[in-house]
């Protein structure tokens, strides 16, 4: 078992229009909720260390 499959879940409530588009993008993107919420706060965080830069 990887580290990340032993991590406890995370709660995050989200407004219902916030969690439309989520579903939206994930389905649109053939991968999970959580997959998606991922990927785009991978894509920020890497926005804002070349910003950093």
């Amino acid at each position: 078992m990887n580290k990340e499959a032993r991590q406890p879940p995370t709660s995050v409530r989200l407004q219902q229009e916030v969690r439309e588009w989520l579903v939206q993008r994930a389905k649109k993107g053939d991968r999970s909720m959580n997959a998606e919420i991922n990927r785009i706060l991978k894509q920020v965080m890497g926005g804002e260390a070349a910003r950093e830069q």
